[in-house]
């Protein structure tokens, strides 16, 4: 039973029945109405903001996961890139600097073979064309370096077989034992001086190991130096061997001498043995390559008896701008 309403007459001093009118009831269920909208417009706005539906909720997953792939794809191709800059360099360096053939050049696409990615990638997705098409343009591309490279390296097998004479003057290996690819201490070019501490020019490589370590030949040729000294600056006790075709190599700071000039010898003929004579701070052998009277880098020579993974760990140690032994 609803409860009925009263209200005080000042004037009689009684209390009597109110009376409800119409537009108090009008007013009454809009206020309502309106305060109903707004509270479930509010409730709306936040459940839609902490709560997903289970639709929204996979379409979250889906694309976590596909941001996961993306960032696993532009991953392997950066990796992928970098290798088949690796490869390229050391082809051209192999075809021309080596064996003196002409290599085919990888598209010209800055310092690398494939362009970086664009770094709202990640915001875009898949479901922008313009990503898709992209990917799918640098796949192409790598495709054609890939085939370009595999190119050059066909030629360069078959040189190999017709010129295998004079591969055993090509000094192609490393002057000493190595099998963990840790021994090279400092490479070619600008290195800091150990005893005045500025930069300067080395001309060579420096290969670290005990006093008495075997050092061999890099290739077949005909000693053309041998010299024995106590003068303790330089590259002290070293050899020099002609391997033709304007190519000579140089080994300092030698302990031991097994060698006489006009000798000749094979590649891995033991030379003599590490040392400290000359103006080395530690225990090595300088090594050296000098191709038609220029000092070249000896890093672009090791191709043989080297993996890829441990040509990469040599020229790692190589590129490190420390400081030289001599």
């Amino acid at each position: 039973m609803a409860t009925k309403k009263y209200f005080y007459n000042p004037q009689t001093c009684t209390y009597e029945p109110a009376k409800t009118r119409k537009a108090d009831v009008i007013i009454g269920f809009l206020s309502f109405a309106v305060v109903s909208v707004l509270f479930a417009i509010v409730l709306t706005v936040v459940f839609n903001k902490y709560y997903d539906t289970p639709t929204e909720a996979k379409l979250k997953k889906d694309n976590r996961e596909l941001s996961t792939n993306l960032s696993q794809l532009t991953s392997g191709l950066s990796e992928v890139n970098q290798m088949m800059v690796d490869l390229r360099n050391r082809d051209a360096i192999i075809s021309e600097g080596i064996f003196e053939t002409k290599s085919t050049p990888a598209s010209p696409i800055g310092e690398g073979i494939l362009p970086a990615v664009d770094e709202n990638i990640y915001k875009k997705g898949f479901n922008d064309q313009k990503v898709v098409d992209e990917f799918y343009r640098q796949i192409e591309e790598l495709k054609e370096n890939s085939n370009k490279s595999n190119t050059n390296l066909t030629n360069i097998a078959s040189f190999a077989v017709e010129h295998l004479e004079a591969l055993k003057y090509i000094p192609t290996i490393q002057p000493i034992d190595n099998p963990e690819q840790t021994a090279l201490a400092s490479g070619f070019g600008k290195r800091m001086n150990p005893y005045h501490h500025g930069m300067m020019d080395h001309n060579g490589v420096d290969f670290t190991a005990p006093v008495g370590t075997p050092v061999w030949s890099t290739a077949e040729g005909k000693v053309i130096k041998v010299i024995m000294t106590d003068v303790k600056s330089g590259m002290g006790n070293r050899v020099e061997i002609d391997h033709g075709n304007g190519i000579i190599t140089r080994y300092g700071h030698l302990n031991d001498i097994n060698v006489k000039e006009g000798q000749l010898v094979k590649q891995q003929t033991q030379i003599g043995t590490i040392g400290t004579s000359g103006g080395t701070i530690a225990p090595s052998v300088h090594y050296e390559v000098v191709k038609n009277g220029k000092k070249v880098n000896p890093i672009n020579y090791f191709i043989k008896g080297l993996t890829e993974n441990e040509y990469l760990a040599i020229l790692e140690l190589a590129m490190r701008e420390n400081q030289s032994l001599d």
